[in-house]
């Protein structure tokens, strides 16, 4: 019998949608969402609220932000989408256009499934890529036409504008009028943009890259240009196809193309989006390409299972690197997502070499890598260590601040200790958030009697203690206070500024969970 997958929104959302995937797991909210219903009455529903920011690494030369937004507004704006849950399936279940859906997300190994497409919950209930499904109805769709427009949306989330959720739900005029004379108060769009801007410091350019609530509010509003765009075909024949912000327009002739460029990007800014010129191209048949990767790693990885030899081995990393070389940018990727379950114990030091390489040219893959170095860690090399430390020292140097969370996860894992200098440089030279309440959790529990870290912390709390558990700052003061972390008592004060952060701790909720 085939298992039916059914887990419950509230479970989705909050357990797995709220912390981005991209931060190590030693954040989370599962303690959140077991008393999620009993913090209910503690909320506010009228404040606004700033979110936490770090860079994560897009590609080998862009860098994008995430946010990791306040609690209590983005419980607000969760329930809300929970409490409306039948009119947002609604108006997402028909565009024939879209390959990211964000609820309805299907799996052949399943029956029945719904889930949303949150990474971090389909990592954690095995539910593999869609993909290749996605490139045959590329290929379905593509069917006759000889030419592609493909475009890319610049800075997608980040330029968003809010009030375009409202756009989007009754239309561009009625929300204006609405705006007016509140002639449709509190429709679904208006409330959703209310919502989202409270868990974003009240602004209208952008909303959080991060919790899952972003991708839902975002393809509501591609849902609403599709269906603009799909009115040009009274124009000339075409087709068209996107997932989340990566469109693909197939045309029969260059020239109906030229015909339809204007009014394409029209429509996009319309809702105020522009198209990333560097990532936007027309080209013709053949546009589409697939390079099995499973069938090119499976060879070898066989072959290594056999034989528990030292050169198979490398021949598996040798293939990535060939692969990626000539052009396959998601060969290392699918070269880890394909060794989560094979025993690399016997020629552990052999790979080493590829591992540290891998991280250095592909610093987006740090979770991924990380990931293998933890299943191995009583294999790991002193080496391995030591150059694990020298990339984070370069990582908080230079600002990359998700490898840095990353490297200092894993180092913790691996039972590596810091000497006072070390860490006196790591506090001295990290901005993050994230990290730095990793490290103050070191420090205080290594109770060093270091002049510089106590400074460090005594003029943190300083300046801790002239900001608002709304602000940015609200995670590390947070969990000062419920850790108790010295001179806390400075902070508790920050607590009567919302009641909610009260509750939170009244039931030991906290979002740092660090390893024994």
């Amino acid at each position: 019998m085939v298992e039916i997958l059914n887990i419950p929104w509230e479970e989705q959302l909050i357990k797995y949608g709220f912390f981005s995937e991209h931060i190590p797991p030693c954040f989370h909210t599962g303690a959140l969402y077991e008393h999620y219903k009993s913090l209910k009455t503690s909320a506010e529903k009228n404040k606004e609220s700033e979110p936490l920011s770090i860079t994560v690494a897009k590609s080998d030369s862009f860098r994008r932000t995430i946010k990791v937004p306040n609690p209590e507004q983005q419980m607000n704006l969760f329930e809300y989408i929970i409490e409306n849950r039948t009119e947002i399936e609604s108006f997402l279940s028909n565009n024939p256009n879209t390959l990211a859906n964000p609820i309805k997300y299907g799996d052949k190994g399943y029956d029945t499934i719904h889930l949303f497409d949150i990474p971090v919950l389909k990592d954690k209930k095995k539910i593999r890529s869609t993909f290749i499904e996605n490139l045959a109805t590329k290929l379905k769709i593509s069917l006759g036409y000889k030419f592609v427009y493909k475009l890319d949306l610049s800075n997608f989330y980040d330029s968003i504008y809010t009030h375009s959720v409202e756009w989007a739900i009754i239309g561009k005029e009625d929300a204006k009028e609405n705006k007016k004379y509140k002639t449709k108060k509190n429709n679904l769009g208006e409330k959703l943009d209310y919502l989202v801007r409270n868990t974003n410091n009240n602004e209208t350019s952008g909303i959080p890259t991060g919790p899952f609530t972003s991708r839902i509010i975002s393809e509501m509003i591609l849902n609403k240009i599709d269906e603009e765009l799909r009115s040009l075909k009274d124009t000339c024949d075409f087709d068209f196809v996107h997932f989340v912000d990566d469109y693909e327009f197939y045309f029969r002739s260059e020239a109906d193309y030229k015909l339809l460029k204007n009014s394409i990007r029209m429509i996009f800014e319309k809702y105020r989006l522009k198209l990333n010129e560097n990532k936007t191209y027309f080209m013709s048949y053949p546009y589409h390409h697939n390079i099995d990767l499973q069938e090119e790693f499976s060879h070898y990885i066989e072959r290594y299972k056999n034989s528990k030899k030292n050169h198979d081995a490398r021949l598996i990393f040798f293939k990535a690197d060939e692969l990626t070389k000539s052009g396959e940018k998601g060969a290392y990727k699918y070269l880890y997502k394909q060794l989560e379950k094979v025993d690399l114990s016997h020629v552990w030091e052999e790979i080493e070499p590829f591992i540290i390489g891998h991280m250095l040219v592909k610093p987006s893959l740090a979770q991924y890598i990380i990931n293998l170095i933890v299943r191995h860690k009583d294999f790991v090399t002193n080496k391995l260590k030591e150059e694990l430390k020298v990339n984070l020292r370069i990582s908080v140097k230079d600002g990359l601040e998700s490898e840095a969370e990353w490297l200092f996860w894993v180092l913790n894992i691996l039972k590596v200790k810091f000497s006072e200098e070390e860490l006196v440089f790591l506090l001295q030279e990290s901005e993050d958030d994230l990290l730095n309440i990793m490290l103050i959790d070191i420090a205080c529990k290594t109770q060093t009697d270091s002049k510089v870290i106590h400074e460090w912390l005594n003029n943190t709390l300083e300046y801790l203690s002239n900001k608002s558990i709304r602000s940015e700052k609200w995670l590390i003061i947070y969990e000062w206070i419920f850790n108790k972390w010295p001179g806390y008592q400075e902070l508790e004060e920050k607590m009567e500024e919302a009641k909610y952060f009260k509750a939170l701790r009244k039931r030991k909720i906290n979002f740092f969970h660090p390893i024994n």
